[in-house]
Parts: structure tokens; sequence; C-alpha cells
């Protein structure tokens, strides 16, 4: 399951960035997945909308 997945370390410009979206009431895990999607172009996967809705340019895709 995990060979299909790429790992993205968190550096500091992730890091920064999740700060930075803490302020818009998203949670640190939250912010952490956020932050890694949008320094690296990618959307986010999600059924759960809501928590990712408030991180501002972040592409969310819900599974069908």
């Amino acid at each position: 399951l995990l060979a299909a997945m790429r790992e993205i370390p968190v550096d500091r410009a992730i890091a920064e960035r999740a700060g930075r979206l803490r302020r818009h009431g998203l949670r640190m895990p939250d912010a952490l997945i956020a932050a890694s999607a949008l320094e690296n172009g990618l959307s986010v996967l999600t059924r759960n909308r809501r928590d990712f809705d408030r991180a501002p340019g972040l592409g969310i895709v819900s599974p069908a």
C-alpha cells in the first residue's frame, strides 16, 4: 500500500506554512497535511472537506 505513496519530509517551509494555517483554525495535523500539499503543488484527497476548507488556496478532492 505505501509503495504507491510519496513521502514528503516536513522542512522549514512546510513548518512555517503550517504555523500560518493554524491561524485560520486548522488543527496541527491538518495544517501539516495542507502545508505539505500547498508547498508541493498538490491537492488533498479527503472525505472530510470541512477540516481543509479553511486552508486558502488548497485544492481539495473528494473521493467519488
